[in-house]
């Protein structure tokens, strides 16, 4: 994701240990949909190749990042635990809430 930066990069460099949450606006108990994803946070480097094609995905120009006063920040989480809840799972016989772990 691409971020401006400010003090979560302080953070970062001390312990890359994240976690960020995924939602669909709140529209009832039963319509539950929503992802905490817990993982390792690295910085890619600004216009690097990969930097470069996840511009490119996200539809911004490169033109529009160089002419910032400072490059836009891109943090890459590698997902180390992801927690769903669904309420559609049930749907389908399953407890609404799943676990994924990545093992090492």
């Amino acid at each position: 994701m691409f971020s401006e930066g400010e003090r979560k990069f302080i953070g970062l460099e001390k312990n890359s240990h994240v976690c960020l949450a995924i939602y669909d606006k709140y529209d009832g108990f039963g319509n539950l949909r929503s992802l905490q994803v817990t993982g390792i946070a690295t910085m890619v480097e600004p216009f690097s190749e990969e930097y470069n094609a996840h511009a490119a995905f996200k539809k911004i120009p490169l033109d529009a990042l160089k002419k910032l006063p400072s490059p836009m920040n891109l943090i890459c989480v590698t997902p180390t635990r992801i927690d769903a809840l669904f309420s559609d799972f049930k749907k389908d016989g399953y407890s609404v809430r799943q676990v994924l772990h990545q093992l090492a």
